[in-house]
């Protein structure tokens, strides 16, 4: 609701704005990172061997490089591929849980793709959800992984990911939470991604 006041006549109007699920909407979210901590640690490789940032709101991803995946090639059935990541629940005040994270392929042109896995086999099957007995996240990418060693996806050379808050997957700009990932030197729960696999002719 709108008042208004005519200061030459003292007549006053009011109008009414009704603002309903037909209503155009638009969000913008700015992140400063300029005066944190994690603006030290962004794009910071060493510091990410220990720590990785998450936040959700369009705001901080992990990109994943793997590496050494040589071992993988030639004639090799993939019967289960999952990355398990571990937030650190030391400080949950500053840094809360996500209850699920995304994972993302990157073709050579670092352009992010959905995952086969998620495409063909939905969202309950590719997982990603927190287990808080656990405590960690596991997103299956068997699918991907197989087709990945097979060269049957265009422009994907590099297997890299992107880990990203189910928020910025979902293209939904829901809260502002954001996590601390335990790196892939960490002591103990480190990021990873374990296969087993079948091999012929062997």
């Amino acid at each position: 609701m709108i008042y208004y006041t005519d200061t030459s006549s003292a007549t006053q109007y009011q109008t009414e704005l009704k603002i309903t699920s037909d209503c155009n909407y638009f969000t913008r979210v700015i992140h400063d990172f300029s005066k944190g901590e994690v603006f030290s640690k962004i794009n910071d490789y060493v510091a990410g061997e220990t720590e990785l940032y998450i936040q959700s709101m369009s705001s901080l991803a992990v990109y994943i490089n793997i590496e050494n995946y040589d071992t993988l090639k030639g004639e090799k059935a993939i019967n289960k591929a999952q990355l398990f990541a571990s937030p650190d629940v030391s400080d949950l005040t500053h840094y809360n849980i996500n209850p699920r994270l995304f994972l993302f392929g990157v073709d050579d042109s670092g352009n992010r793709f959905i995952l086969p896995d998620y495409e063909s086999e939905g969202s309950e099957f590719f997982d990603g959800e927190y287990d808080e007995n656990l405590n960690r996240y596991s997103i299956n990418i068997s699918r991907y992984l197989q087709k990945f060693m097979n060269q049957e996806i265009k422009n994907d050379t590099k297997l890299d990911f992107y880990l990203t808050s189910f928020d910025i997957a979902s293209s939904a700009v829901l809260n502002s939470r954001r996590s601390v990932i335990k790196g892939t030197k960490n002591s103990s729960d480190n990021l990873k991604i374990i296969v087993s696999f079948s091999s012929f002719n062997e």
